[in-house]
């Protein structure tokens, strides 16, 4: 649908009025979390895979004189990531570019660039709002589940097995667990990440800044200092493209240090304007291709809360 004067009338009538832009009156747009969270990559293909690796087992008991045990290192899990076609276009009249008194229509390339970031946030959020259920990792279980499957047997898991809201316990709970389920697809154990985000709704916010930032142990008159503080470094990310008020949890700050992908073959671009000759109506569109997914489920840990 063209954009013509009578479409958004106001601009044009002729009364004296003021327009309201609520950016221009100082609510900014929301901070982009999606680069924190994800490890971008860029691609010049169809589809980008990803595959793991099953190292070694544990060295076996050997007699003197005895044969060596010999091993192989075996694959582990793989997925295909196939980034997905996103765009949206303007198309206006020149006429009614020409009686747009109040400039609004010319903003077209900001607020479309606006709309392609509101896509990515959205996206992004997809993979930590469906953790617990759709979204899966490589070896198809759920991104945050209590059975995550090891290529050479056994399992892991990066979520708490009973459901807790934010909570000192809670957090000390959730480090503990991982401390002892971050293992190769071999079952070694390995140090999870300390250097995280705390990501929650905002309905959390507050608490999460408490548990974190307190120097001594929260809510207690006691002068033992707060491990939250002391053992990690944690900064908490409220999300506002969170669904579930109630969910939370960790991931590693370093984005190469976990599973969660954006793959890009397109970045938001703008196409060239373009004319319809016939009518003369101006034409403006923009175009990605991207893919937020997760491979891996180390280093991130959640909860649905109780």
């Amino acid at each position: 649908m063209a954009q013509t004067s009578g479409v958004f009338g106001a601009l044009s009538d002729q009364v004296q009025k003021t327009i309201v832009d609520f950016v221009k009156m100082g609510m900014g747009e929301l901070p982009l979390m999606h680069p924190k969270f994800f490890n971008k990559e860029t691609t010049d293909k169809k589809f980008v895979r990803e595959q793991s690796i099953a190292p070694f087992g544990d060295v076996p008991l050997k007699s003197e004189g005895s044969e060596y045990a010999f091993d192989v290192i075996q694959a582990g899990y793989s997925k295909d990531f196939t980034p997905r076609e996103y765009g949206l276009g303007f198309l206006y009249t020149q006429t009614s570019m020409e009686d747009d008194d109040y400039k609004v229509l010319s903003q077209h390339a900001r607020w479309l660039g606006f709309s392609m970031r509101v896509l990515q946030e959205t996206l992004a959020a997809y993979v930590f709002n469906n953790c617990f259920s759709a979204q899966t990792t490589a070896d198809g279980v759920a991104l945050s589940s209590t059975a995550h499957l090891l290529k050479r047997g056994g399992t892991a898991s990066n979520k708490l097995s009973a459901a807790s809201d934010l909570s000192f316990a809670a957090v000390q709970q959730m480090r503990a667990d991982m401390r002892a389920n971050t293992k190769l697809e071999s079952g070694q154990l390995l140090r999870p990440a300390s250097d995280v985000y705390l990501w929650c709704h905002p309905n959390d916010e507050w608490n999460a800044h408490r548990i974190v930032k307190a120097s001594g142990l929260p809510g207690s008159a006691d002068n033992d200092p707060n491990p939250a503080k002391d053992l990690m470094s944690i900064t908490v990310a409220p999300w506002e493209y969170l669904t579930d008020s109630d969910a939370w949890g960790f991931i590693a700050k370093r984005t190469s240090a976990h599973g969660l992908k954006q793959i890009t073959r397109l970045a938001p671009t703008l196409n060239p304007p373009g004319v319809d000759y016939k009518t003369g109506n101006r034409i403006v569109t923009i175009r990605s291709r991207e893919h937020f997914d997760a491979f891996d489920w180390r280093n991130f840990a959640a909860t649905q809360g109780a």
